[in-house]
């Protein structure tokens, strides 16, 4: 049985579908809950369950036979989708879904890779075309994933395969086989609120799945425009004056919709029909040919299926019996909606798009088709949940020897700084790690004592402070001789004045104080690639400063060392973080008692 409702769509498509294209992945099943306490169990989009109550965390959409779940020390595991499934290969830090047999990973303690469906690794992504070591890859959309070294962007495909050079500022994901790539320029322009005079010249060019350069457009013509291609189609906007005027290029360059004020941003494209927004800050549907499909009057549209529409009703005046309603859905061809909103739920799935989990608002969730028919289920949705894995990922390999040499310090300092340094040489190297600091003002650090560094060394966040025994600031003065007179008594003269002078100090301003470091300390966190070796990272660091003197106390998450220069040194395991402290050391600092059962704390996202 079939019953006849329809719910409002929340749009989560950047949320629960990142790292999926609609066209190429088939999204075989979904996690889920019989009970919101329960465990989760995975789902077919037309309700037919899979298994249940299996897994605590939700496992990730199931792709080509298989999916992803979290162990309980946070690592994901490979299974094979079946009614008892079957876990194989090895635990990965980061994982994306499955295309074409292949998925980016890092698995635990490795680099970047690509894997095929046993979870054995095809492509080592450590260094790609041999070349580029990369900060992160995205999940892959249409078979396509963005790879980012240092400040630039670049483009593989499922194989491994450079498509594009980072040479871009940002990239967007691939959409209808097409990729949008900005220079830092054009990026500067597209994140504009308003027109910008005399902006420097930028490109934004749309390249192809082969690389191919399709279409580049100046900032100087055309500012702004969506980071989206539809089909042959690309929304752009000129500058109107103080505004933006929106309109739509094909692939040749050529103005299918001239950019006009009256659209002031154009969101999506369908077919002949796109979804402008108004001056009046409210959305409609026009077709290319300039013809009003839906007049602009919501607060929100979006196209879900073929020629519907998801609409926000809070915002329609004559709308005024949608009390407590947010929206419904509109077929383009009648101009009518059909059926009552709910709060939330997910889009129509790739890449079928036959059916959307929905959830009213009494929180149960249910099924519906592309035309919002409610499906029958036999079992209860207590919640839905669309986990397509990590948006990034990310290299869960270090090197730790190499990473502490990179580190730079010594019993005398750390870096370029040192017991003897200035204070002055310790706010310029701060600055070096700060690009937008201004030049450090005296009068803002009076009685700072501690100066905070902030530096990433090889991927991993490295905070540092350094001590100073005083104030690195202080007021100045100036004497300033005073003249002034007073009175005095006589029985011949009565009362007289007499002149007199005195030196007084007087506040000129602020200098930075003649006091050097007495401590520094350095702190390495576990919210990256340390994650899960914090006691290997801690026993190495330990070593090395134990190489620099003797050991004063020890117990297996804390030493205590006397450092051949006199200073001394503490080093300690502390649940999220390694830290290391030495110098001119307090009775607080060298107390280690409480470290002797101190170990890593993972917390499972």
């Amino acid at each position: 049985m079939i019953k006849k409702t329809v719910y409002l769509l929340i749009a989560l498509t950047a949320v629960v579908l990142t790292g999926c294209d609609k066209g190429d992945v088939n999204i075989e099943y979904v996690a889920f809950q019989e009970d919101a306490d329960g465990k989760f169990g995975l789902i077919a989009p037309d309700g037919k369950v899979l298994f249940s109550d299996e897994f605590k965390k939700a496992p990730t959409i199931a792709t080509e036979g298989r999916f992803w779940a979290m162990n309980g020390e946070g690592y994901y595991e490979l299974y094979k989708t079946g009614k008892n499934p079957e876990r194989i290969g090895s635990e990965y830090r980061y994982v994306s879904p499955f295309y074409h047999g292949r998925a980016i990973v890092a698995e635990r303690d490795k680099h970047i890779s690509i894997v095929d469906r046993s979870g054995e690794t095809v492509v080592e992504l450590a260094k790609i075309d041999n070349k580029y070591r990369p900060d992160y890859v995205t999940g892959m959309n249409e078979g396509h994933a963005i790879f980012a070294v240092d400040t630039l962007q670049g483009m593989i495909n499922y194989k491994g395969e450079m498509i594009v050079k980072p040479t871009y500022y940002a990239i967007a994901p691939m959409h209808d086989g097409m990729i949008v790539a900005l220079d830092r320029n054009y990026a500067l322009s597209v994140d504009a609120p308003k027109p910008v005079k005399d902006s420097p010249k930028g490109y934004v060019s749309v390249i192809n799945k082969y690389g191919e350069k399709v279409l580049k457009i100046s900032s100087k013509r055309y500012p702004q425009c969506l980071r989206r291609v539809f089909g042959e189609y690309l929304p752009v906007a000129s500058a109107k004056d103080s505004t933006f005027a929106w309109g739509i290029l094909n692939l040749k360059g050529e103005e299918v919709v001239k950019p006009s004020v009256k659209n002031r941003l154009i969101t999506e494209i369908q077919g002949d029909n796109y979804i402008y927004k108004s001056d009046e800050d409210l959305y409609g549907v026009k077709k290319l040919t300039g013809e009003t499909v839906l007049e602009a009057k919501y607060g929100y549209l979006e196209f879900i299926g073929q020629g519907l529409v998801l609409t926000d009703l809070s915002t329609v005046a004559e709308e005024s019996d949608a009390s407590g309603e947010e929206g419904k859905i509109i077929d383009l061809e009648t101009k009518q909606s059909i059926g009552r909103p709910v709060s939330f739920g997910t889009q129509f799935l790739p890449s079928s798009y036959k059916y959307a989990f929905v959830a009213s608002g009494d929180n149960k969730w249910r099924i519906i088709n592309a035309k919002g028919d409610r499906l029958e289920v036999k079992t209860t949705l207590a919640n839905v949940v669309v986990n397509v894995g990590d948006e990034t990922i990310m290299s869960d390999f270090i090197d730790i020897d190499k990473f502490l040499d990179n580190v730079g310090f010594s019993s005398t300092g750390v870096d370029s700084l040192s017991f003897n340094s200035s204070v002055s040489d310790v706010l310029a190297r701060q600055a070096r790690h700060y690009s937008s600091a201004n030049k450090p003002k005296a009068s803002d650090w009076l009685n700072s004592k501690d100066v905070y560094i902030f530096r990433n060394v090889d991927g991993q966040n490295v905070s540092e402070t350094v001590g100073f025994p005083s104030s690195i600031s202080h007021r100045t003065y100036r004497t300033e001789t005073v003249y002034d007179y007073d009175y005095y008594y006589s029985y011949y003269s009565g009362w007289t004045p007499y002149w007199y002078s005195y030196n007084r100090q007087v506040p000129a301003g602020y200098a930075f104080s003649d006091v050097t470091p007495c401590t520094f300390e350095m702190t390495f966190d576990n919210y990256g690639v340390l994650r899960g070796k914090l006691k290997q990272f801690y026993n190495k660091l330990a070593k090395k400063f134990k190489g620099m003197g003797s050991v004063v106390d020890e117990n297996s998450g804390g030493v205590v060392v006397r450092m051949d220069n006199g200073q001394e040194a503490v080093v300690y395991l502390d649940g999220h973080n390694v830290t290391a402290k030495w110098g001119q050391l307090s009775g607080s600092d060298k107390d280690i008692s409480g470290r002797y059962a101190a170990k890593e704390t993972i917390e499972i996202e």
